[in-house]
């Protein structure tokens, strides 16, 4: 349940700071997550293969917390790059 309030409340904040040019949050920050929230189909279904395919072969689910933090991270950044790339290639297309 605190997912779900917290992600209405920063959706509340981001749909503010669009139309306000004076927002507290930079402008690369609300931009960045626009532009995830158009290839968020693309990022889910990238982001469960890496997670499935790290259990197997690292032992995600046995790893410690802080190792576990670091792969979410470059999870992250690998999901963030596909689908950049996956959106270039649709618009060269």
């Amino acid at each position: 349940m605190k997912a779900v309030i917290s992600f209405f409340c920063l959706s509340i904040l981001l749909i503010s700071c669009k139309r306000d040019e004076a927002a507290m949050v930079p402008k690369e920050i609300v931009d960045l997550i626009f532009r995830w929230s158009k290839g968020v189909t693309n990022i889910y279904f990238i982001q469960w293969i890496i997670i499935l395919w790290s259990i197997a072969f690292f032992g995600i689910n046995n790893s410690s917390f802080i190792s576990t933090i670091l792969l979410i991270l470059t999870f992250t950044g690998i999901s963030h790059f596909t689908n950049e790339f996956i959106i270039q290639r649709q618009k060269n297309k």
